[in-house]
């Protein structure tokens, strides 16, 4: 999460002190301010005729960017001066080489009187790590549990892996075809083979074979007024219409189909 209101760990702070406030004092404020788990180092500089005290911190619960801007905030710590400047690690710049560098910039910029200890500052932010490295060991471990003790379909949705095992066929579903007019199957005749459109005694049977685009390979026996698909093992009737019914009827009792995968 990215903006004012987002929560860090470690910060670069800037602050304009007031006239008379001294160095102890605002030591005690930031004491104050974050009651505990955190380091911080910093020093007095001098720009300008102006004197601010810049320091770095380090906190073990992340602190929200809008609290170190709260001037109410200090002033109820005992602070009487002003934040001017609020810096934290850019997104992908790690928390321990942003303490450093700007810990190098006090160093480099700072002469006068220097607060806090960097060696804390080290030892605090090792804290933090060990504190994070160990709530990850936890949470895996409490995720193994639960995907040990879950049922095939938590597990799936706790990331465990498919339902089904590994190396184990999955069966294709059955189709089912109930109640078709033939008008509408969709399927593109390609080509047609072995037909002789000569006219042929009643009784006969005419073989055609179309090509379709159908994924799978139906046998269709067509009468005058029913027509049977089956599909594997399944076989459904479907009404032939009546006007279709005449028309076949008229040349044949029985006209069947083959339809083959394209």
């Amino acid at each position: 999460m990215t903006g004012p209101h987002s929560k860090r760990g470690a910060f670069s702070v800037s602050y304009r002190p007031a006239v008379g406030e001294t160095v102890e004092q605002f030591q005690s404020c930031i004491e104050k301010f974050v009651t505990k788990g955190c380091a911080f180092f910093g020093a007095e500089e001098v720009e300008a005729n102006v004197r601010y005290y810049r320091f770095v911190l380090c906190l073990r619960t992340p602190l929200r960017i809008t609290s170190l801007w709260s001037g109410k905030k200090w002033k109820r710590a005992g602070a009487f001066g002003v934040v001017v400047d609020v810096c934290y690690p850019a997104l992908g710049e790690g928390v321990g080489s942003f303490l450093s560098r700007q810990a190098s910039l006090i160093r480099r910029r700072s002469s006068e009187s220097v607060f806090g200890s960097w060696d804390r500052v080290i030892a605090e932010r090792e804290s933090v790590l060990r504190l994070q490295t160990e709530q990850r060991r936890q949470y895996r471990k409490r995720e193994r549990r639960q995907l040990q003790s879950a049922s095939p379909v938590e597990k799936a949705k706790l990331g465990g892996g498919p339902l089904i095992p590994k190396g184990v066929g999955v069966e294709c579903p059955s189709v089912c075809v109930s109640r078709l007019a033939l008008w509408n199957m969709e399927f593109e005749a390609m080509a047609m083979a072995d037909l002789d459109m000569a006219p042929v005694e009643l009784g006969s049977c005419i073989d055609l074979v179309l090509f379709f685009r159908l994924s799978l390979m139906l046998i269709i026996g067509l009468s005058p007024q029913r027509m049977s698909i089956n599909v594997g093992n399944e076989s459904t009737e479907i009404e032939w219409e009546r006007e279709y019914g005449d028309r076949v009827g008229s040349i044949s009792s029985e006209l069947r189909l083959i339809v083959v995968e394209l």
